[in-house]
């Protein structure tokens, strides 16, 4: 049988005889290590069921005893799981970065697999305000110029046996300080003054004044 997820029972039917014709009780002597089998009621044959623990694989072996009043005889019952490959579980993250600046995102170090099978990256989708790339290992997300607010893009793992998970990035991304320009009004009574030269360039007003004699 097959190990899965959500275990299937199976069932054995064991047949049994009795010379004197008493009848025959059934029921598990040892029970499973790995799993529950269930065998009781009474005749000459009986279904035995059998069902692992999830996600279990390997070997297992129960007793099953039938007994006619004076005497009991018993069968040990092998079974052999094999396995099966369980997808792994991406899991969402959240990341933030400064303004126009890429982000190294470590996204599997919260994916896990039950298999404990080695997770790559496989696959990315692209933001809206940014862009995102991958290596097998890390995602890294670079913000477009000028943007800010949130935004979200989703990888898809494999555990490199056919199974995949895909989990979504929400990004917040940061923004630049703003500093308004001041205005200071400065009044200066000096009706000798003149101005001579204004100097507009760059961000800084320059004005020069020269006193003329009377």
């Amino acid at each position: 049988m097959s190990e899965d997820g959500s275990p299937v029972a199976f069932s054995l039917t064991l047949n049994a005889t009795d010379l004197d014709g008493n009848t025959l009780i059934w029921s598990i002597e040892n029970p499973a290590t790995n799993g529950t089998a269930n065998a009781s009621g009474t005749g000459t044959s009986k279904v035995i069921s059998y069902t692992p623990n999830a996600n279990y694989n390997g070997s297992d072996s129960f007793v099953v005893s039938v007994d006619d009043g004076s005497a009991t005889d018993s069968i040990t019952v092998n079974v052999t799981i094999t396995p099966v490959n369980d997808a792994p579980n991406a899991v969402n993250d959240t990341a933030s970065t400064p303004p126009e600046t890429a982000v190294v995102i470590n996204v599997l170090n919260n994916d896990t697999d039950i298999d404990n099978d080695s997770l790559t990256i496989t696959a990315v989708t692209q933001g809206s305000k940014g862009t995102v790339t991958h290596n097998g290992t890390t995602v890294t997300y670079t913000p477009n110029a000028n943007e800010a607010g949130s935004d979200t893009f989703t990888y898809t793992i494999s555990d490199g046996n056919g199974g995949s998970d895909t989990a979504t990035v929400t990004m917040q991304l940061g923004t630049y300080d703003i500093f308004l320009p001041m205005i200071v009004n400065n009044f200066v009574s000096a009706p000798d003054l003149v101005v001579t030269n204004i100097n507009a360039s760059s961000d800084l007003i320059e004005v020069t004044i020269e006193n003329q004699g009377s």
